[in-house]
């Protein structure tokens, strides 16, 4: 007796073969008639394995387009068997395609018990992420061998990359994405109702900033942007560390300073150590300060999940590390320092171009990833020579489409940095009184000042635009609520 090998795709009779595969493809006829036949006699069946198959997983494309008529049944709340499916085949002229009753019926013979329909799913799953890890690497090999001016290794490279991780993370039909979508709104809305003061994203670690933007919200692109020396790294910074206290992981792509430095300015945060008196290693109330730093860092080093990585970087390579670090491990925010430093690989030549190409590519991969995507830029230096300083909107223009590509723009404004900048001078004419009543003031305003900072909010696609006063302590290098009260 001549038996056809194992790995031969044999199934259903079909006028057409839609699903053309190589015969040495995995697959487990068994199982795909198993867990249909399983759901025609028990429609319960559908509900234990639909999270886990879809009909695209089937090796033959009858049991796919069987299980997807199933599928569109159940959905709509109507039972599902053999004689169902029979009329609604006769329909749509596919009963042939199905092989018939005969096949439905030889399905109904095949079923599998509920329990065991969960198994049987995993092992569908498993098979067809197997056939698509084969045809991936004959992808992989045929554009190895390619050699036009394109076809270099690196994007070779990044085609594995992304085709891995889409193995890794099956994107969900369509119709589920639909439904997801609309139960993930109506969730979001009922746990606002029930609790109004819950975060709906990540917290800033700054209550007042928290209130106004509900936290940072996963899929958005966030440009926190300012001018030099404003603070905009050290407010990075806090929501790093306060996303991290969250017990939720951190990679933050420092391409403007090494990782050691920001290291020192989040040591000096935490311990409440003058960042001086660390870099200089001079310290006043030694030797308790010292070991208060190295105690802390040992408790960061066990306790803060934060990835620093340091370098200029593209895109590309910013989103294979975070694919890499969602492969291991959860990663919550994405903190990435700065625009300018990011290694353009698009065709433009103008940097206005160039930091379209790269906001655009930065929001794909905050939705691909689900991740919030913090990006720093540094404006103008233009804006300290208008009257009003604080920046807005309009000093982002000449930087691509930023503003467009954005969810969220905010900026890190402090007064106090121009104000000690423009001490007062005795005007020509000027009386001694008048002038020292005048630098009195200056005075007061710059005590007044010295550790206010304010965050606007200049858009905000779902929430206020608006702004906030924060605490600022440049010696701690430390943001905070208005009412934190520091180590002086």
């Amino acid at each position: 007796m001549n038996e056809e090998p194992d790995h031969v795709i044999e199934g259903p009779p079909v006028e057409s073969n839609i699903y053309q595969l190589p015969q040495q493809l995995p697959h487990n006829l068994e199982a795909e008639k198993g867990l249909l036949g399983a759901i025609l006699l028990n429609n319960k069946a559908f509900d234990v394995v639909s999270e886990l198959v879809r009909p695209e997983y089937f090796a033959y494309e009858s049991h796919g387009v069987i299980y997807e008529a199933m599928a569109n049944s159940v959905s709509k709340g109507s039972p599902v068997d053999a004689i169902i499916l029979t009329r609604f085949f006769e329909a749509s002229d596919r009963f042939k395609e199905i092989g018939g009753s005969a096949y439905l019926a030889e399905l109904v013979s095949a079923a599998a018990s509920v329990i065991n329909a969960k198994e049987y799913a995993r092992i569908i799953k498993d098979l067809f992420l197997k056939r698509e890890i084969i045809l991936f690497g004959q992808e992989l090999d045929r554009r190895s061998y390619l050699s036009g001016a394109e076809d270099t290794a690196k994007s070779v490279l990044e085609f594995a990359d992304q085709s891995l991780f889409a193995l890794m993370e099956p994107d969900r039909a369509p119709d589920q994405e639909r439904e997801a979508g609309l139960d993930e709104a109506l969730s979001v809305i009922e746990q606002r109702y029930q609790n109004p003061d819950k975060l709906t994203g990540i917290t800033t670690g700054i209550d007042t900033l928290d209130r106004q933007t509900m936290g940072l919200q996963r899929g958005d692109l966030i440009i926190l942007a300012g001018r030099t020396s404003m603070g905009k790294t050290t407010m990075a910074q806090k929501l790093g560390t306060a996303s991290a206290q969250n017990n939720e992981p951190v990679d933050f792509f420092s391409m403007e300073m090494p990782a050691h430095q920001i290291w020192q300015k989040i040591l000096s945060e935490q311990s409440s150590v003058p960042l001086n008196f660390i870099l200089s290693g001079k310290y006043h109330r030694t030797p308790t300060q010292p070991e208060i730093v190295f105690s802390t860092g040992q408790r960061l080093r066990a306790e803060l999940p934060i990835n620093v990585i340091s370098g200029s970087k593209s895109v590309s390579e910013i989103r294979s590390g975070l694919r890499r670090s969602i492969r291991k491990s959860k990663t919550g925010l994405v903190i990435i320092d700065q625009l300018s430093h990011i290694r353009d690989t698009s065709e433009y030549t103008q940097r206005t171009h160039q930091y379209g190409s790269i906001t655009k590519s930065l929001k794909a991969m905050a939705m691909e990833l689900n991740v919030p995507v913090v990006l720093l830029h540094q404006i103008n230096r233009g804006v300290a020579n208008r009257d009003d300083k604080r920046p807005n909107l309009s000093d982002l223009r000449d930087s691509g489409e930023i503003e467009q590509d954005a969810d969220v723009v905010m900026f890190v404004h402090r007064e106090h940095y121009d104000l000690e900048r423009n001490e007062p001078k005795r005007r020509p004419n000027e009386k001694g009184d008048d002038f020292q009543e005048r630098y009195d003031k200056w005075v007061s305003d710059l005590e007044r000042l010295k550790h206010d900072a304010e965050i606007i909010i200049a858009k905000q696609r779902m929430g206020p635009v608006t702004s906030v006063h924060v605490h600022y302590d440049g010696s701690y290098s430390r943001f905070g609520s208005r009412a934190y009260e520091g180590v002086r």
